[in-house]
């Protein structure tokens, strides 16, 4: 069997340009447009419009159905789902500092990215939902983090209470097996930290079981136009790079 892929494409606000926000816009659905003008603050509105954007266009990439034709739906839990292609796993995540998208076929699919924010972390708050044996640095802190929200993302719940804790198990290289506290042994997760930009923690995980070995292909884009032109799927072999 082909090794299984996940596409993760990531992109700043900060980075696009006044006259990119109109143009992202008019990407999303009425639905979506009627949320954007329910956000109080241009942040919030802009990470959510480039989100949404982004995620669209990276289905395009992966299923080749055009942008105008996908729907994002949302469960009972608020996990997104693409309509007219059941089969695809796909998750967003969107702060004002970065947002980032993943669609796979492989597994249920989590990701999760922070901006390290320069400031005392508080492991209490982490040891209350990840099992750490050593004291925690900063950016151990956010790694971790996003670990934990993208593992309960694939999980399609999201970080709620009464979860147990994970524990991050490192594999080679920037990968991770995930396993909840007090469970039979059984893996719950397989993750990759990913190094998209220097300020900020970035996690991808796949609900297990999956083959451990999944490839990630990444791409990054900083305009309206590289969104718009990863939604052309010809492009995708072009617009990824393996991580």
């Amino acid at each position: 069997m082909p090794t299984p892929e996940v596409l993760l494409a990531c992109a700043r606000p900060s980075q696009m340009q006044p006259r990119d926000w109109d143009k992202l816009a008019a990407m999303l659905d009425e639905q979506e447009c009627d949320r954007v003008r329910r956000l109080h603050f241009d942040a919030d509105r802009h990470a959510y419009v480039l989100a949404h954007a982004l995620l669209r266009a990276l289905v395009a990439a992966e299923s080749g159905l055009g942008m105008d034709a996908i729907r994002i739906e949302h469960d009972v839990r608020g996990r997104p789902f693409i309509q007219r292609a059941p089969e695809l796993h796909v998750s967003l995540s969107r702060h004002r500092d970065v947002v980032a998208c993943a669609v796979t076929r492989a597994a249920p699919v989590g990701v999760d990215g922070e901006r390290i924010a320069g400031k005392p972390v508080d492991a209490g708050l982490l040891g209350a939902f990840v099992v750490t044996h050593e004291s925690v640095t900063e950016r151990q802190f956010f790694f971790q983090w996003t670990a934990l929200e993208a593992f309960w993302k694939a999980c399609g719940t999201g970080l709620v209470d009464g979860q147990p804790r994970i524990c991050c198990v490192p594999c080679s290289g920037n990968r991770f097996d995930v396993h909840l506290e007090r469970s039979t042994g059984r893996c719950a997760g397989r993750g990759m930290i990913v190094n998209a930009f220097a300020d900020c923690a970035l996690a991808v995980v796949l609900r297990a079981p999956v083959d451990p070995r999944f490839v990630l292909k990444r791409t990054h884009c900083a305009s309206a136009a590289d969104v718009r032109q990863l939604g052309k799927a010809r492009l995708r072999e072009e617009k990824f790079c393996t991580v």
